[in-house]
């Protein structure tokens, strides 16, 4: 173990500023999803439950971006613990919606709150000023990487998150914001 902590203190006093960008974004990464408990965790599915209300199983799946087979597993542990229940689709009876049970939507606001209390403190050593300053860029780095990988507005090199970044998400509207406020960016497109 210490071995490996000397090597990446090692690689990282030798890396140039790109590099260390990117060591530092990696290893953020790894303790948000840490923090979060993965993309396809109980916690998610009651939250996005929470937020879009009744859902089919296949929007479910692709809005948390895992396997089929993940995402039934996720439902069936949730629905016998009494957190969700499914009801045939009123367009589709092969489908099956999935929505929260009164029990669901405790839990979920529960892990709402808790969720809410995880970003206080993971950005707690910084100021509210410092905030700003650090989602600015962290937008203008999105833009910048979603112009370069975007041939066009619907074909995307890396599209991210199977698509839960729609045209009309807060995240797509956060860059929206961000162009429109630095029009400067417009000459990258």
């Amino acid at each position: 173990m210490y071995k490996k902590m000397q090597y990446r203190m090692e690689r990282y006093e030798n890396a140039d500023t790109n590099d260390r960008i990117v060591i530092n974004l990696r290893e953020l990464g790894h303790k948000i999803r840490f923090q979060f408990a993965g993309k396809g965790s109980q916690e998610r599915v009651l939250e996005i439950l929470k937020e879009r209300g009744d859902i089919t199983q296949r929007e479910l799946t692709e809005r948390l971006g895992i396997k089929p087979g993940s995402s039934s597993e996720l439902v069936a542990k949730l629905e016998h613990a009494g957190m969700i229940r499914r009801s045939p689709n009123e367009k589709d009876r092969r489908m099956m919606n999935l929505s929260l049970t009164e029990a669901g939507m405790k839990q979920a606001m529960k892990v709402d709150g808790l969720r809410e209390k995880r970003q206080e403190e993971m950005f707690s050593m910084l100021t509210s000023e410092e905030k700003e300053i650090l989602l600015e860029l962290l937008e203008k780095v999105n833009h910048g990487w979603e112009v370069r990988d975007c041939d066009h507005e619907d074909h995307c090199r890396y599209s991210g998150h199977s698509g839960q970044h729609g045209r009309n998400s807060g995240y797509r509207k956060s860059h929206d914001r961000y162009h429109n406020e630095h029009s400067s960016w417009g000459s990258m497109e």
